[in-house]
């Protein structure tokens, strides 16, 4: 129970979250112009017709700007300049539009200032900009060159059986639009990444911008976290989130997903001096994270992708040595398991027991279609062996379990599919760029104990494994978003 102290420290917080955003929009900002500068200025000096679209983009941007100040009053001036100008910037360019669009969906300002009408709208704009630019470079070329392969042709034929499912849902309608808002959303955004982003440089800016993106998630999160608990006198110390972000599984998850990107950054010794050091800084914030929440999907995470790295890199000789590494990582992972009480570790597992022993019934009792895509919360009462309270409507913390539940053995097989795939292909890039491989390791652990099956997470992960695929026959040095570096040995 939370004492007035704590409560007061919220609400404190929140009046403060317009001037964060201002600082982080203006960091995002300060990035997108720094490293399209060049491409911006080339522009503008071959075509008129740019320079008017820029002018065109920029008034644009400032009209928002200036919309929102009204709304939103004078102490949130900043706020409104900055991002008024991100939506200009992403006016002007398609890979502006796509990290506006990936960050929007992971800073999430419409659940940091609740009901307010101009942020809940910024994925939707960030959807329409990147579609935009995409009909745009169409139109140029004169024709669709809409990139297309196997992982398309896999995640469009899961999402057409999930659709089907809905049928057979418990609530047919309540599903379809679960479906439609939902996780529709998670496919689009894969394909608007894919089509979008272009260029290796884009896809490096895209990967700079999800770091900044998490650095500030996971630093909320922390300082959240440490200041509540200098208030709250009774309970553990446990991550707090935010938002979409509340579960401290979840967060612990996504810091899984970045922290390779995060490592991998910081210890590139050619790399850019400012990322290197967004690099370190991040992957501090996602450790300390990651310790708060004390996820044990989290912590197994992050012992496998240590474990994939040195058996890679040593091979057969790395058994002994990654075995013995474990062991020793094992001593703090269970100081840090055993810090939550014993009643809360027990009651985790035997609640998990439970969900996926029905989430199991669910997709043998129903061989073909499942119970229907959002159905295992409304079916589980049914379909499980013990008995439960009545209104518990719970998920079933493993993504393929979810799915098998849902979708039936046929959705179980295109969803593992569509993994395996991405897996492929990280392993094809690994060699240059190991953060990929890394990252669908240790995410992959952690979506064994979540259920992140229709959640947008996993699928901007394989859009950024797909582009750095398409960028690695890539032979112009300057070009890669990953050329051969110097390694600081690890």
């Amino acid at each position: 129970m939370e004492n007035a102290a704590a409560t007061l420290f919220q609400l404190d917080f929140k009046q403060d979250v317009f001037a964060l955003l201002g600082i982080i929009y203006f960091t995002l900002l300060m990035y997108w112009l720094v490293s399209l500068w060049k491409s911006l200025k080339d522009a503008v000096e071959i075509s008129a017709a740019e320079k008017s679209w820029f002018v065109f983009s920029a008034l644009g941007g400032i009209a928002f700007s200036a919309v929102t100040m009204s709304e939103w009053g004078v102490p949130a001036m900043g706020t409104s300049i900055a991002l008024g100008l991100c939506i200009g910037l992403a006016l002007m360019n398609s890979s502006a539009a796509a990290c506006l669009l990936a960050s929007s969906l992971y800073l999430r300002p419409w659940e940091l200032v609740p009901n307010d009408a101009y942020l809940v709208l910024l994925p939707r704009l960030s959807i329409i900009l990147c579609l935009g630019h995409l009909f745009l470079h169409f139109a140029k070329i004169g024709k669709f060159d809409f990139k297309w392969n196997q992982m398309s042709l896999l995640l469009v034929a899961f999402s057409v059986w999930t659709l089907l499912t809905t049928v057979f849902a418990p609530d047919p309608g309540a599903a379809q639009g679960e479906f439609f808002d939902g996780f529709l959303k998670s496919i689009l955004l894969y394909f608007i990444l894919v089509q979008t982003v272009r260029t290796p440089d884009a896809l490096k800016r895209l990967l700079v911008t999800l770091l900044l993106s998490f650095l500030f998630v996971g630093s909320i999160c922390v300082y959240q976290t440490l200041r509540m608990n200098s208030l709250v006198t009774e309970g553990d110390l446990r991550l707090r989130g935010f938002g979409a972000f509340t579960n401290s599984n979840d967060i612990a998850a996504l810091m899984v997903f970045i922290l390779p990107f995060a490592a991998i950054a910081a210890l590139r010794k050619n790399e850019n001096t400012l990322i290197r050091a967004l690099g370190f800084a991040l992957s501090f914030v996602s450790i300390i994270t990651i310790v708060l929440s004390r996820s044990r999907g989290a912590l197994m995470g992050i012992a496998l992708m240590i474990a994939v790295h040195f058996i890679i890199k040593i091979g057969r000789k790395a058994v002994v040595p990654v075995a013995a590494a474990l062991l020793f990582l094992a001593l703090p992972a269970s100081i840090i398991i055993s810090n939550r009480s014993s009643t809360d570790l027990e009651g985790s597992s035997a609640g998990r027991k439970t969900y996926l022993k029905a989430g199991l019934r669910m997709g043998v009792l129903n061989p073909i279609f499942g119970v229907g895509f959002n159905g295992f919360p409304a079916s589980l009462q049914t379909y499980s062996t013990e008995s439960l309270e009545e209104d518990k409507q719970m998920t079933a913390h493993n993504s393929w379990v979810l799915v098998f539940a849902e979708t039936g053995p046929i959705g179980l097989i295109l969803f593992t599919l569509v993994f395996v795939f991405c897996l492929r292909s990280a392993w094809t890039v690994y060699s240059r760029s190991p953060e990929f491989l890394l990252a669908m390791v240790g995410y992959g652990v952690a979506m064994f104990f979540l259920s992140h099956s229709y959640l947008i997470y996993p699928y901007l992960l394989f859009a950024l494994v797909q582009l750095a695929l398409s960028f690695h026959t890539l032979v112009e040095p300057e070009t890669e978003p990953y050329p051969q570096a110097e390694w600081v040995e690890v």
